[in-house]
C-alpha cells in the first residue's frame, strides 16, 4: 500500500492526483496508506491534491487526518492554494482549520498572495475567515501595498484595491468607535 514509483509517489498520490479516484484514494486509507509521505521532490499530499482533484477527495483527505500545515518547500497546503489562485480550496483549508494567517519564507500570508496575483475572490475568502489587512511581509508590504505594485502587472486591480481599501477603512472606523 505504500510502496514509491521512481518518483516517489505512493499509490494514495497517484489515486489522489493524477487519477482523481475518490473510490481508490477510501480503499487505500483503509488499508493503511500514510498520507505523511512526500514524493521525491518533497510535494506533500495535499498539495499534489489540489492539481486534478474535487474538493469532495480534499475533504476526504483532511477528514482521514492529512496534515493541513505540512510545509513543501515554504509553503503550506493554503498557501500553495493561495498561489495557484484557487478560492474553493483556500476555504476547505480553512474551514479545516488552516491558519487564514500562515506565511510562506518571505512572510507573505494568503491574503497577501492574493493581492500579489490580483485575486478578488482569495482575498474575500481570506478575508471572511480572518484574515488580518494589517500584517505585513518581509519587505514592509501589506495586501494592499501588494495589489497595488504587483497586483496591477497582472491586469485592472481596481476592484481588488477598492475591496481592500473598503475593508481597511471598517478596520479603522470600528477601532475609533471601539476607543470611545
Amino acid at each position: 500500500v505504500n510502496t514509491v514509483n521512481d518518483a516517489g509517489q505512493t499509490p494514495l498520490h497517484l489515486a489522489a492526483s493524477a487519477w482523481n479516484n475518490l473510490a481508490c484514494v477510501k480503499v487505500l486509507l483503509q488499508y493503511g496508506a500514510k498520507m505523511d509521505v512526500k514524493d521525491f521532490e518533497g510535494n506533500t499530499l495535499l498539495m499534489l491534491a489540489q492539481g486534478k482533484s474535487t474538493s469532495k477527495l480534499i475533504k476526504v483527505l483532511l477528514d482521514a487526518g492529512a496534515d493541513i500545515e505540512e510545509r513543501w518547500d515554504d509553503m503550506t497546503p493554503l498557501v500553495y492554494a493561495a498561489s495557484r489562485k484557487n478560492p474553493k480550496y483556500v476555504e476547505i483549508l480553512i474551514l479545516h482549520g488552516a491558519d487564514v494567517n500562515t506565511k510562506n519564507d518571505a512572510g507573505r500570508t494568503p491574503l497577501h498572495l492574493a493581492g500579489a496575483l490580483n485575486n478578488l475572490p482569495c482575498a474575500r475568502v481570506s478575508l471572511q475567515h480572518g484574515a488580518k489587512l494589517d500584517v505585513k511581509d518581509s519587505h514592509g508590504n501589506t495586501a494592499l501595498m501588494l495589489a497595488q505594485t504587483l497586483g496591477s502587472k497582472r491586469g485592472n486591480t481596481s476592484e481588488l484595491v477598492a475591496f481592500l481599501t473598503e475593508q481597511e477603512h471598517e478596520v479603522i472606523a470600528c477601532t475609533r468607535e471601539v476607543l470611545k
